[in-house]
């Protein structure tokens, strides 16, 4: 085995793998169109790009796993697609469904520990795909509320301990929604604090003296610049 040594520093080949959250029609698949057009990809699940119709984006529409492992493995990975720094998979949500309906098919009822190890494995493993692609990427993801004894909590819309364990595998996770500011109109922000929101996570290295506030702009590009150390130092984009 060969073993790599090097200085960790800021130039490194550094990108962000995050996953965007939120309730449905809160605006995340929008959030591709805050890249820039010419570097920026879409992977669609099931047709979910009404939202951004007419954008000019580039997007693959994918209808089944085996043809979103296709693109994951292969497609992204050739020298057509070198242009894509920013990738956008929407949704994590949508995948989970069309890998879950599929074993419902597959496996019977009396097999339950069987399907649901399938699906898991299957989840997981186009997740770790797009880990290894060499751009900035986010996945998009539903998300429900439940409630935790008299307070309603958000939480990852998937089953079981899923939720906990699809958050070890992202660097980021932000959580877009609608919040008030000292009485004023509600309005759209990224949560990043894992203080304010069970689903947010940010890993920011402090060697780069970046700050991350609470509530950050909902601009997933300035959040990217931002969590890269591109962005101006000290800055925050939202309230904290």
């Amino acid at each position: 085995m060969a073993i790599k040594e090097q200085l960790i520093s800021a130039q490194g080949n550094d990108r962000v793998f995050g996953l965007l959250a939120g309730p449905p029609g809160i605006g995340k698949t929008t959030q591709a169109t805050t890249f820039p057009k010419e570097e920026t990809a879409i992977i669609s699940i099931e047709d979910g790009l009404l939202s951004i119709k007419g954008s000019g984006y580039f997007s693959f529409e994918i209808e089944n796993y085996e043809d979103l492992i296709e693109v994951l493995e292969k497609r992204l990975k050739s020298s057509q697609y070198k242009w894509i720094k920013y990738l956008l998979i929407d949704s994590l949500s949508e995948i989970y469904d069309l890998i879950r309906r599929t074993a419902k098919l597959t496996f019977t009822q009396k097999e339950n520990f069987a399907r649901n190890d399938e699906i898991k494995d299957k989840v997981f493993y186009c997740i770790r795909l797009a880990r290894g692609l060499d751009v900035n990427c986010f996945f998009t993801c539903h998300v429900k509320q439940e409630k935790n004894g008299v307070i309603l909590e958000d939480e990852l819309a998937f089953d079981g301990k899923m939720p906990n364990e699809l958050k070890k595998m992202f660097d980021t996770v932000v959580l877009m929604k609608e919040v008030t500011f000292d009485n004023a109109q509600p309005s759209r922000a990224f949560i990043l604090s894992p203080m304010l929101s069970k689903i947010s996570k940010a890993r920011v290295s402090p060697w780069l003296g970046i700050t991350i506030a609470d509530y950050e702009e909902p601009n997933l590009y300035k959040l990217v610049q931002k969590l890269l150390g591109i962005a101006n130092k000290g800055e925050s984009n939202g309230k904290s």
